[in-house]
Protein backbone atom coordinates (compact mmCIF):
# COMPACT_ATOMS: atom_id res chain seq x y z
CA UNK A 1 0.00 0.00 0.00
CA UNK A 2 1.37 3.17 -0.71
CA UNK A 3 2.41 5.92 1.69
CA UNK A 4 2.61 8.36 -0.59
CA UNK A 5 1.05 9.43 -3.75
CA UNK A 6 1.42 12.28 -6.57
CA UNK A 7 -0.49 12.54 -9.49
CA UNK A 8 -0.13 15.56 -11.87
CA UNK A 9 1.56 17.88 -9.15
CA UNK A 10 3.18 20.58 -10.76
CA UNK A 11 4.99 23.79 -9.21
CA UNK A 12 6.50 26.95 -10.87
CA UNK A 13 8.23 29.98 -8.73
CA UNK A 14 7.86 33.57 -10.35
CA UNK A 15 11.00 34.95 -11.70
CA UNK A 16 12.30 31.46 -12.24
CA UNK A 17 12.70 29.09 -15.41
CA UNK A 18 12.74 26.39 -12.96
CA UNK A 19 9.58 24.08 -12.51
CA UNK A 20 8.83 20.52 -11.19
CA UNK A 21 6.28 18.26 -12.71
CA UNK A 22 5.55 14.96 -11.02
CA UNK A 23 3.04 12.77 -13.79
CA UNK A 24 2.94 9.70 -11.38
CA UNK A 25 4.50 8.62 -8.56
CA UNK A 26 3.97 6.01 -5.64
CA UNK A 27 6.21 5.21 -2.89
CA UNK A 28 5.06 1.94 -0.55
CA UNK A 29 4.47 2.07 2.85
CA UNK A 30 7.81 0.44 4.64
CA UNK A 31 9.99 1.30 2.19
CA UNK A 32 13.53 3.47 2.21
CA UNK A 33 13.03 5.27 -0.79
CA UNK A 34 15.97 7.33 -2.32
CA UNK A 35 15.34 10.90 -4.43
CA UNK A 36 18.97 11.72 -6.88
CA UNK A 37 19.57 14.03 -9.34
CA UNK A 38 22.11 16.89 -9.76
CA UNK A 39 21.79 20.05 -8.24
CA UNK A 40 18.77 22.09 -8.93
CA UNK A 41 17.10 18.79 -10.07
CA UNK A 42 14.14 19.49 -7.57
CA UNK A 43 14.83 17.23 -4.94
CA UNK A 44 14.38 19.52 -2.32
CA UNK A 45 11.32 21.21 -4.02
CA UNK A 46 9.92 17.64 -3.69
CA UNK A 47 10.04 16.79 0.01
CA UNK A 48 9.05 20.55 0.25
CA UNK A 49 5.84 20.30 -1.24
CA UNK A 50 5.31 16.38 0.48
CA UNK A 51 5.46 18.56 3.91
CA UNK A 52 3.41 21.46 2.64
CA UNK A 53 6.48 24.22 2.98
CA UNK A 54 5.93 24.73 -0.28
CA UNK A 55 2.61 24.71 -1.95
CA UNK A 56 1.80 22.70 -5.43
CA UNK A 57 0.46 25.03 -8.37
CA UNK A 58 -1.90 21.81 -8.81
CA UNK A 59 -2.03 18.09 -8.77
CA UNK A 60 -3.34 15.87 -6.16
CA UNK A 61 -0.98 14.19 -3.04
CA UNK A 62 -1.93 11.74 -0.42
CA UNK A 63 0.27 10.96 2.27
CA UNK A 64 -0.30 7.98 4.32
CA UNK A 65 -3.82 7.18 3.33
CA UNK A 66 -4.66 11.35 4.00
CA UNK A 67 -5.56 13.87 1.71
CA UNK A 68 -2.60 16.32 1.39
CA UNK A 69 -4.92 19.16 2.98
CA UNK A 70 -5.44 17.08 5.89
CA UNK A 71 -2.33 19.09 7.95
CA UNK A 72 -3.79 18.53 11.37
CA UNK A 73 -4.20 14.40 10.69
CA UNK A 74 -0.98 14.49 8.80
CA UNK A 75 1.51 16.89 11.11
CA UNK A 76 1.43 14.01 14.22
CA UNK A 77 2.80 11.79 11.52
CA UNK A 78 5.53 13.07 9.84
CA UNK A 79 9.06 14.14 10.30
CA UNK A 80 11.27 16.24 8.32
CA UNK A 81 15.03 17.26 8.12
CA UNK A 82 15.77 19.72 6.11
CA UNK A 83 18.89 20.95 3.69
CA UNK A 84 20.20 23.25 6.15
CA UNK A 85 19.94 22.02 9.50
CA UNK A 86 19.21 25.72 11.11
CA UNK A 87 18.66 25.54 15.03
CA UNK A 88 18.67 28.15 17.89
CA UNK A 89 22.25 29.22 18.05
CA UNK A 90 22.53 30.62 21.19
CA UNK A 91 20.90 27.33 22.45
CA UNK A 92 23.54 24.30 24.37
CA UNK A 93 22.89 20.96 22.74
CA UNK A 94 20.78 19.81 26.14
CA UNK A 95 18.70 23.26 26.26
CA UNK A 96 17.89 22.42 22.44
CA UNK A 97 16.40 18.39 23.19
CA UNK A 98 14.77 20.21 25.93
CA UNK A 99 13.00 22.50 23.96
CA UNK A 100 11.74 19.87 21.03
CA UNK A 101 10.76 17.56 24.16
CA UNK A 102 7.96 20.47 24.30
CA UNK A 103 7.08 21.00 20.88
CA UNK A 104 7.46 18.25 18.91
CA UNK A 105 3.96 15.88 18.77
CA UNK A 106 4.72 12.29 19.54
CA UNK A 107 8.54 12.64 21.41
CA UNK A 108 10.02 10.16 22.51
CA UNK A 109 12.41 10.58 25.57
CA UNK A 110 13.72 6.97 25.52
CA UNK A 111 14.27 6.89 21.88
CA UNK A 112 16.07 10.27 22.18
CA UNK A 113 18.65 9.03 24.50
CA UNK A 114 19.17 6.17 22.85
CA UNK A 115 20.25 7.92 19.64
CA UNK A 116 22.37 10.30 21.76
CA UNK A 117 24.41 7.17 22.73
CA UNK A 118 24.57 6.98 18.64
CA UNK A 119 25.45 10.67 18.18
CA UNK A 120 27.23 11.09 21.34
CA UNK A 121 27.27 15.10 21.49
CA UNK A 122 28.32 17.37 25.04
CA UNK A 123 25.11 18.62 26.28
CA UNK A 124 26.40 21.58 27.36
CA UNK A 125 28.29 22.78 23.94
CA UNK A 126 26.96 26.03 22.37
CA UNK A 127 24.99 25.15 18.81
CA UNK A 128 26.68 27.86 17.39
CA UNK A 129 30.01 26.10 18.07
CA UNK A 130 28.87 22.90 15.91
CA UNK A 131 30.43 22.19 12.64
CA UNK A 132 28.12 20.87 10.15
CA UNK A 133 28.19 17.22 10.82
CA UNK A 134 27.54 17.79 14.82
CA UNK A 135 24.17 19.72 13.70
CA UNK A 136 23.07 17.08 11.52
CA UNK A 137 23.69 14.75 13.97
CA UNK A 138 21.43 16.52 16.67
CA UNK A 139 18.70 17.08 13.80
CA UNK A 140 19.01 13.07 13.68
CA UNK A 141 18.30 13.09 17.17
CA UNK A 142 15.10 15.57 17.00
CA UNK A 143 13.86 13.63 13.63
CA UNK A 144 13.74 10.66 14.71
CA UNK A 145 12.75 10.86 18.62
CA UNK A 146 9.15 11.66 16.70
CA UNK A 147 7.04 8.78 16.36
CA UNK A 148 6.36 9.05 13.02
CA UNK A 149 5.10 6.70 10.01
CA UNK A 150 6.76 8.96 7.61
CA UNK A 151 10.09 10.78 7.43
CA UNK A 152 11.30 12.82 4.81
CA UNK A 153 15.51 13.40 5.17
CA UNK A 154 16.82 16.20 2.71
CA UNK A 155 20.98 15.00 2.42
CA UNK A 156 20.54 13.58 5.66
CA UNK A 157 24.48 12.15 5.52
CA UNK A 158 25.74 15.52 4.19
CA UNK A 159 29.20 16.42 6.77
CA UNK A 160 29.14 13.51 8.31
CA UNK A 161 32.17 11.54 8.82
CA UNK A 162 32.08 7.59 7.58
CA UNK A 163 31.61 6.28 11.04
CA UNK A 164 28.54 8.88 11.11
CA UNK A 165 27.28 8.29 8.56
CA UNK A 166 27.08 4.19 8.65
CA UNK A 167 25.52 4.69 11.78
CA UNK A 168 22.62 7.21 9.98
CA UNK A 169 22.05 4.21 7.06
CA UNK A 170 21.78 1.71 10.02
CA UNK A 171 18.85 3.64 11.72
CA UNK A 172 16.96 4.76 8.10
CA UNK A 173 17.27 0.71 7.80
CA UNK A 174 16.18 -0.07 11.65
CA UNK A 175 13.14 2.18 10.77
CA UNK A 176 12.36 0.69 7.90
CA UNK A 177 12.09 -2.41 9.75
CA UNK A 178 10.12 -1.34 11.91
CA UNK A 179 7.68 -0.74 9.38
CA UNK A 180 8.17 3.37 8.65
CA UNK A 181 8.30 4.70 5.68
CA UNK A 182 12.06 6.54 4.69
CA UNK A 183 12.04 9.00 1.48
CA UNK A 184 15.48 10.75 1.59
CA UNK A 185 17.66 12.42 -1.00
CA UNK A 186 21.51 12.55 -1.35
CA UNK A 187 24.36 12.64 -3.44
CA UNK A 188 26.18 10.07 -2.00
CA UNK A 189 25.22 7.39 -4.84
CA UNK A 190 27.03 4.32 -3.02
CA UNK A 191 25.12 4.96 0.28
CA UNK A 192 22.21 5.71 -1.56
CA UNK A 193 22.49 2.39 -3.61
CA UNK A 194 23.33 0.22 -0.22
CA UNK A 195 20.50 1.33 1.44
CA UNK A 196 17.69 2.13 -0.61
CA UNK A 197 14.56 -0.39 -1.91
CA UNK A 198 13.17 2.24 -4.91
CA UNK A 199 14.56 5.66 -6.48
CA UNK A 200 13.52 8.14 -8.41
CA UNK A 201 16.04 9.98 -10.66
CA UNK A 202 14.95 13.48 -11.16
CA UNK A 203 16.97 15.63 -14.06
CA UNK A 204 15.34 19.30 -14.59
CA UNK A 205 12.51 19.00 -12.54
CA UNK A 206 11.42 15.58 -14.92
CA UNK A 207 11.60 11.71 -13.18
CA UNK A 208 14.23 10.70 -15.40
CA UNK A 209 13.58 7.20 -14.31
CA UNK A 210 11.68 5.31 -11.10
CA UNK A 211 11.54 1.99 -9.77
CA UNK A 212 12.24 -0.51 -7.50
CA UNK A 213 16.40 -0.87 -7.50
CA UNK A 214 16.50 -4.58 -7.92
CA UNK A 215 14.23 -4.83 -10.97
CA UNK A 216 16.41 -1.82 -11.97
CA UNK A 217 19.52 -3.68 -12.31
CA UNK A 218 17.61 -6.77 -13.70
CA UNK A 219 15.94 -4.71 -16.60
CA UNK A 220 18.41 -2.13 -17.16
CA UNK A 221 21.87 -2.79 -18.82
CA UNK A 222 24.62 -0.08 -20.17
CA UNK A 223 26.41 -1.10 -23.70
CA UNK A 224 29.26 0.85 -25.01
CA UNK A 225 29.47 1.14 -29.11
CA UNK A 226 32.52 0.79 -30.10
CA UNK A 227 31.17 1.75 -34.17
CA UNK A 228 30.51 5.04 -34.79
CA UNK A 229 27.92 4.51 -37.74
CA UNK A 230 24.41 4.15 -36.56
CA UNK A 231 23.56 0.19 -37.79
CA UNK A 232 24.11 -0.14 -33.60
CA UNK A 233 21.10 2.76 -32.28
CA UNK A 234 18.76 0.91 -35.36
CA UNK A 235 19.25 -2.39 -33.44
CA UNK A 236 19.06 -0.94 -30.03
CA UNK A 237 16.02 0.82 -31.11
CA UNK A 238 14.10 -2.22 -31.95
CA UNK A 239 15.07 -4.47 -29.32
CA UNK A 240 15.33 -2.64 -26.44
CA UNK A 241 13.99 0.89 -24.93
CA UNK A 242 16.42 3.32 -25.02
CA UNK A 243 16.67 5.37 -21.91
CA UNK A 244 19.90 7.70 -21.83
CA UNK A 245 22.92 8.17 -24.65
CA UNK A 246 26.08 9.67 -23.93
CA UNK A 247 30.11 10.05 -25.27
CA UNK A 248 32.62 8.82 -23.43
CA UNK A 249 35.91 9.63 -25.53
CA UNK A 250 35.06 7.79 -29.53
CA UNK A 251 32.29 5.67 -28.11
CA UNK A 252 28.90 5.84 -27.20
CA UNK A 253 27.21 4.61 -24.02
CA UNK A 254 23.81 3.50 -24.11
CA UNK A 255 21.23 2.89 -21.41
CA UNK A 256 18.81 0.45 -21.87
CA UNK A 257 16.06 -0.99 -21.17
CA UNK A 258 14.69 -4.56 -22.09
CA UNK A 259 14.36 -8.27 -21.17
CA UNK A 260 16.42 -11.04 -19.63
CA UNK A 261 17.39 -12.38 -22.92
CA UNK A 262 18.63 -8.94 -24.47
CA UNK A 263 21.73 -9.25 -23.24
CA UNK A 264 22.17 -13.19 -24.79
CA UNK A 265 20.65 -11.82 -28.36
CA UNK A 266 22.56 -8.54 -28.35
CA UNK A 267 26.00 -10.49 -27.97
CA UNK A 268 24.41 -12.39 -30.88
CA UNK A 269 23.78 -10.61 -32.75
CA UNK A 270 25.94 -7.05 -32.58
CA UNK A 271 29.40 -8.17 -31.22
CA UNK A 272 30.24 -4.09 -31.72
CA UNK A 273 28.18 -3.62 -28.88
CA UNK A 274 30.10 -4.11 -25.38
CA UNK A 275 27.81 -4.57 -22.37
CA UNK A 276 29.56 -2.83 -18.96
CA UNK A 277 29.53 -3.36 -15.78
CA UNK A 278 25.90 -1.97 -14.22
CA UNK A 279 26.08 0.57 -11.13
CA UNK A 280 23.49 3.19 -10.00
CA UNK A 281 26.46 5.72 -10.57
CA UNK A 282 27.46 4.73 -14.02
CA UNK A 283 23.39 5.06 -14.49
CA UNK A 284 22.44 8.17 -13.14
CA UNK A 285 25.50 9.90 -15.04
CA UNK A 286 24.45 8.22 -17.94
CA UNK A 287 20.90 9.78 -17.49
CA UNK A 288 22.00 12.82 -16.38
CA UNK A 289 24.06 13.70 -19.49
CA UNK A 290 21.89 12.31 -21.99
CA UNK A 291 20.09 14.49 -24.58
CA UNK A 292 17.37 11.28 -24.53
CA UNK A 293 13.58 13.15 -23.03
CA UNK A 294 12.41 9.45 -21.88
CA UNK A 295 10.93 8.44 -18.94
CA UNK A 296 11.33 4.88 -17.43
CA UNK A 297 9.14 3.87 -15.16
CA UNK A 298 10.30 0.10 -13.36
CA UNK A 299 7.39 -1.41 -11.83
Amino acid sequence: MPAVEMHDVYKSFKNSHFDLKIDELQIQKGSIFGVLGPNGAGKSTLLKILMDLVKADKGQIRLLDCKHQERSRLQARTAFMPENKDLYASLTVEQMLDLAARLVPGWRQQKASHLLTLFPLRSEQKISTLSWGEKTQLYTIITFAKAADLYLLDEPTRGLDPVMQERMLSLIKEESIDGHTIIFSSHQIAELEETIDALMILKQGRIALSGELDLLKENCFLLASTTPDHSARSWLEQHARILGCRHVGEHLIYLCQSDASFQERTQKNQPQLQFLDFGLKQLFITLVESEEDNHAFIP
